[in-house]
């Protein structure tokens, strides 16, 4: 009974924001429906805990995952709520009740911008995993050389392929072909050093492009079938993490280990490694904390961990596999869970209402884009800590974003500032266009001569 009502109050929020905001594969809002509901009904049919793939065999109970359905639709019921609210804005209720995207291709500083903060991010990863691990190693590199480098690296590695992405659709060849082929770099680089985003990478990237370019529809089918084909990617970096030697120079050896996997055991571990969210939340919830909302508080704590006792505190279900966010929010109870995910709903749908706000995305957007995909993965198989960490710079970076232009905006109309004359030499009051500035100063300099 607790799922048939929770399902039909999560129905009816879903029917009720889509009259606000029409689905869009660029939506963070529908994407993070999408992928829940996906990850959390079906990994109970499609995990199979024979099969390794994750670090873990976790087996799960049909009570058991019964309840954490329930839990999670509660979850969903939550994020949409604030959604909604989020949403509620009257830029997006007046215009029309389906707003449509248009893109805006990025100009030549825009698309240059991108480049270089994509390539940024690459060097600072290669800096971080160590530029001779990542060209040759032995085993699975998990520390790197620079700890706070690789992290950040990492982590922004999805915002560096939606950044080329956006580039990749500018009207100059140059700038084109560049983009490109530092998007082919970064999936080199994901794959030396054995990351999942490497399934990513062309999701992201063609997300840029979808949201920078006119020609939506080669595009969005594109996206469709990169969608589709990420989860068997997935097979690519396990793959190159079980390799006594990884890296760029062992490329040719894990093309010759993929050759000869078995079908059907690569299956078992894709799926397993996309529906062991599922069991991973079970587990998380079992797991027993000295104190589950202590624990739960040092997730959403904004200070750094250097400053509190997570590195003494953090708890794993084994050495290669951390608890969930979803299980430790709902480690502590479905309410605090609810809390949590309105909150994210409310930024979430604020995002998708600043998105349609002027029928385009806004180049501003990219980077937030990003995490906020991110964030969804990260709920599923990694801490509390670490999807919270993806909000908090998220909405750093929103305040940047939204501080520069309004500096820049008060600063242009400053400069810019129509003429206004008076009616004492015979003029009725009015306001000149910018296009009339010079013309209009040369007209006071007559007056006054």
């Amino acid at each position: 009974m607790g799922l048939l009502i929770s399902l039909t109050l999560l129905i009816g929020e879903i029917g009720a924001f889509s009259q606000k905001i029409r689905f869009s594969l660029l939506s963070p809002v529908y994407t993070l429906i999408a992928t829940y509901l996906v990850v959390f009904y079906a990994g109970n049919f499609l995990y199979n805990p024979a099969y390794g793939g994750v670090g873990a065999t976790i087996f799960v109970s049909s009570e058991e995952a019964y309840s954490l359905a329930v839990s999670v639709t509660w979850l969903l019921c939550a994020f949409v709520a604030g959604a909604l609210l989020g949403s509620a804005k009257k830029k997006i209720a007046t215009r029309s009740a389906t707003p449509v995207l248009k893109a805006r291709q990025l100009s030549n500083s825009q698309a240059q911008g991108s480049i270089v903060f994509g390539a940024l991010v690459l060097i600072l990863s290669i800096i971080g995993n160590g530029a001779t691990d990542v060209l040759y190693r032995t085993g699975y590199n998990t520390t790197g050389t620079n700890h706070l480098a690789q992290i950040a690296g990492n982590s922004l590695l999805p915002a560096a392929a939606l950044a080329f992405g956006a580039a990749s659709t500018n009207a100059y060849f140059v700038t084109r072909a560049v983009s490109i082929l530092l998007a082919v770099a970064s999936l080199f680089l994901t794959l030396a050093i054995s990351t999942r985003i490497f399934c990513l990478v062309p999701v992201l990237f063609l997300a840029g492009a979808l949201a920078t370019t006119r020609k939506t529809t080669f595009i969005s089918t594109a996206l469709v079938f990169a969608i589709i084909a990420a989860p068997f990617l997935i097979v690519v970096p396990l793959t190159s993490r079980s390799m006594p030697n990884q890296g760029i120079l062992a490329l040719p050896d894990l093309i010759s280990d993929l050759s000869h996997l078995d079908t059907v055991t690569s299956l078992h571990e894709t799926a397993n490694n996309l529906f062991v969210s599922e069991a991973i939340s079970v587990a998380s919830i079992r797991a027993k904390v000295e104190d589950a909302s202590e624990y739960a508080w040092l997730g959403i704590n904004p200070v750094p961990g250097f400053m509190t006792s997570w590195e003494r505190a953090q708890e794993r279900l084994n050495a290669s596999t951390p608890f969930s966010a979803v299980g430790d929010l709902l480690r502590v109870g479905i309410p605090v869970g609810m809390l949590y995910y309105a909150v994210a709903g409310f930024y979430f749908g604020k995002l998708n209402r600043r998105i349609l706000a002027d029928a385009r995305i806004p180049a501003s957007m990219i980077g937030l884009l990003a995490l906020s995909y991110l964030f969804i993965v990260m709920t599923l198989q990694y801490p509390l800590r670490n999807a919270t960490r993806l909000i908090y710079y998220m909405l750093a970076l929103d305040s940047i974003v939204v501080l520069g232009s309004q500096f820049l905006g008060r600063s242009g109309r400053s400069r810019l500032a129509p003429l206004r004359f008076g009616s004492n030499r015979g003029k009725r009051h009015g306001v000149y266009s910018l296009h009339d500035v010079t013309l209009s100063q040369e007209l006071i300099i007559a007056e006054r001569s």
